[in-house]
């Protein structure tokens, strides 16, 4: 959603958030606009995707029904809905072939996916914790071992194409397999994309080493490679990697086929199963909204701007506004607080600065306390519309950053420390040309590293679930308290700690 509404809003079109209610939940929508025509956008969807287009995508058994009537190479399947009885899919299972893999048709991210079921016992289970989720229906397909790749195709045209690696770890003959992993989700924060979604340690990890003889407390060999998940999915650990170029021109046409086997899509992802069996490729699964961040974050290969080129689309006549190439950006996470509280129901973004802006930091040793300065210097930045920060780097030492759409009126700002109550205040004050992106506004930055939404609902669960934990040892040793208390042998001697009371006093 911030990758589109940033790039059109730097091409200066008019942005615009609103809140909205999707079943149970809040959500989001936007909308850009050059004053002619105005679009808007869900997420990566656009409404140039019918709603049509965007129901079908979002049931993958219909999806499934389009792609086969199109003659779209998939594994062969069939959806059930929730009447359906086990004996009926086990039925069909044993008619496709284990191993077979069971999806909910209407989830999303991998969730209640099962891969690889090899027997009538596994495919049971699985459907067992399947229903004690909502859903509106299974689907089951033919297990075929191959790579999986998610294909971005807009108007006909492959723009990008990244291979899913499933959650693993490589040995160094020296960590263990937990040691591995924490060193990987340290990694994984690097990555925007990849920051807040770990690897998370679960059953089903658990559960996969298990079958290989392998626990949490073992030391792969060096070299070796240790799957964790059999989907490939980057919320539950998977990994991007770019294969744009790679795409044979069959592979291409399957992916662009299947867009266009839905009417109403435009643009959506495609996702690819490349084998011995399908080397063309065959379709799992078409998104309407897909995830951007494997083509604009991968791990390895070239990144691919959809955001760009999808303006290019809806907008072709910004294709080459200067705006483009802007370094300025607005604060997205206190617009999306502000709507999820319910605080307000629509926010329109101040519009974008026209070009890059200039910037400087200007790095002061003295007295110069930032909280109690920050008013002053705040009203002083917004008069000559500039941008920046004040920040506290040491006991003697602050920063202040400030930005314009010229060198000479950052230049002019220096002017302000020669006011009399601040110029007593201050020793030393250097320059430096500030290289970095500058938010919208001015600010006071106190250091300390603010948490996401995200990042806080974790600690949220966490606490949570230790707090539990806290109950459950609590009573169990309540309950421990009682059972001796209660019994004949604490009775029989009470009188012998009766005796001890005084000797302990002495």
């Amino acid at each position: 959603m911030y990758t589109i509404a940033l790039e059109g809003w730097r091409r200066g079109l008019s942005l615009k958030f609103n809140s909205y209610k999707n079943g149970n939940k809040k959500d989001i929508r936007y909308s850009l606009s050059d004053g002619m025509q105005t679009h808007h956008f869900e997420g990566s969807g656009g409404d140039l995707n019918t709603d049509e287009a965007v129901a079908v995508c979002d049931d993958k058994g219909l999806t499934k029904q389009h792609l086969a009537a199109s003659s779209v190479p998939v594994p062969p399947g069939k959806s059930f809905g929730i009447e359906a009885t086990m004996g009926e899919i086990i039925e069909f299972a044993n008619k496709v072939g284990f191993p077979v893999v069971l999806k909910p048709i209407d989830d999303k991210g991998g969730n209640g996916v099962f891969v690889h079921l090899r027997n009538e016992h596994e495919l049971a289970e699985a459907l067992n914790e399947s229903r004690r989720k909502e859903c509106s229906g299974l689907l089951i397909e033919e297990h075929i071992e191959g790579e999986e790749v998610r294909v971005y195709v807009l108007a006909g045209q492959v723009l990008a194409a990244t291979k899913r690696v499933p959650a693993h770890v490589i040995g160094d003959g020296e960590k263990s397999i937990k040691e591995l992993i924490d060193q990987k989700n340290d990694d994984r924060k690097n990555i925007p994309h990849l920051r807040h979604r770990p690897i998370k340690i679960d059953d089903k990890v658990k559960r996969i080493l298990s079958s290989s003889n392998l626990s949490m407390e073992s030391i792969p060999k060096a070299g070796e490679t240790i799957f964790l998940r059999r989907t490939s999915n980057i919320s539950t650990g998977g990994e991007p990697i770019d294969v744009t170029d790679m795409l044979t021109a069959e592979q291409k046409n399957t992916a662009v086929k299947a867009v266009s086997s839905i009417p109403g899509l435009m643009h959506g992802g495609v996702d690819l199963l490349v084998s011995q069996k399908y080397k063309a490729g065959a379709v799992l699964e078409v998104n309407a909204k897909p995830g951007l961040g494997s083509h604009l974050f991968p791990i390895e290969g070239e990144a691919k701007d959809i955001p760009g080129m999808m303006l290019d689309y809806y907008f072709p006549k910004t294709k080459k506004m200067p705006g483009s190439n802007s370094n300025v950006y607005f604060d997205f996470q206190t617009i999306k607080s502000s709507l999820d509280s319910g605080t307000l129901r629509e926010i329109k973004v101040t519009d974008s600065p026209a070009s890059h802006l200039a910037a400087k930091v200007y790095k002061i040793t003295g007295d110069l306390d930032p909280v109690t300065y920050l008013p002053w210097f705040q009203k002083k930045v917004l008069e000559k519309e500039l941008h920046g920060f004040m920040k506290k780097k040491s006991e003697d030492t602050t920063e202040i950053m400030v930005a314009g759409s010229s060198k000479a009126e950052v230049d002019a700002f220096y002017e302000v420390f020669s006011h009399g109550s601040i110029k007593s205040l201050i020793a030393k004050i250097e320059e430096e040309d500030w290289t970095k992106p500058v938010k919208m506004g001015f600010e006071l930055i106190d250091g300390s590293r603010s948490l996401s939404v995200q990042e806080l609902e974790n600690k949220i669960v966490n606490t949570l679930r230790s707090y539990e934990r806290i109950i459950k040892d609590k009573e169990k040793v309540e309950h421990q308290i009682n059972k001796v208390s209660n019994s004949r042998m604490w009775k029989w001697t009470s009188f012998i700690r009766k005796l001890g009371k005084p000797l302990r006093k002495k």
